[in-house]
């Protein structure tokens, strides 16, 4: 997981809206199975992007209405060492494909 500077987010959030290569979600904790929905839509996107030629960004923490606004609420420190690798890794092998992604 990579930490972004402020100039690397406001990039991010330029457009304002979503795009094929760009989606945003809600902050969530990864360790939650109150949020295993929020997980299977970032391992959705993960995937979808695995299609298109350069892959795409998912950034956590932004929340968009029905209306498309787009409402930046961040995440605590406590949801962002949730997204560690030991908490992350059964959902991918090495080579970097995501798996376990099944509805119940």
């Amino acid at each position: 997981m990579k930490k972004l500077s402020e100039e690397q987010i406001a990039l991010l959030l330029e457009a304002g809206y979503e795009l094929r290569n760009k989606e945003y979600k809600p902050p969530f904790r990864w360790d939650d199975d109150k949020s295993k929905w929020a997980k299977d839509k970032v391992i959705r996107a993960v995937l979808a992007m695995t299609n298109t030629r350069y892959g795409g960004q998912i950034v956590i923490g932004i929340e968009v209405k029905d209306d498309r606004t787009v409402i930046l609420k961040g995440v605590t420190d406590e949801q962002l060492k949730s997204f560690d690798d030991i908490q992350v890794q059964p959902f991918y092998h090495p080579g970097g494909w995501f798996s376990g992604c099944q509805d119940t």
